[in-house]
């Protein structure tokens, strides 16, 4: 009888000390995957190369676009044409930026709970 018992002791030694080690593999797993999105979203991140990335997107192509139509309309050799870059900035680019670090500051906060 105190051999069985041992026996079963020994069982649950074993199966306690396997289920702590996939326990302790999950937690290192979640962690990893924890890091990694704190990271995406700390600054310099990918979220921030996406979203300047965008912005330089729609910059190239609001430039193209705005200085077309000032060709086209006989206006490129004047003044208006040195406004486009400074509207882009104030219209989309700033405000873009602004929410990309509220957005940072939000998600880096939440991870810090």
């Amino acid at each position: 009888m105190a051999e069985s018992m041992t026996g079963y002791l020994r069982q649950f030694i074993e199966a306690n000390a396997a289920a702590r080690a996939a326990t302790q593999k999950r937690l290192d797993e979640a962690m990893a995957i924890y890091e990694q999105n704190i990271q995406s979203y700390a600054p310099g991140g990918a979220y921030e190369r996406g979203v300047t990335g965008q912005i330089d997107t729609a910059r190239t192509k609001n430039l193209a676009s705005s200085t077309q139509a000032l060709v086209d309309s006989g206006l490129y050799n004047t003044s208006l044409r040195a406004g486009i870059g400074r509207k882009f900035e104030k219209d989309v680019a700033t405000p873009a930026m602004l929410q990309m670090e509220d957005v940072q500051l939000q998600r880096l906060s939440a991870a810090n709970l």
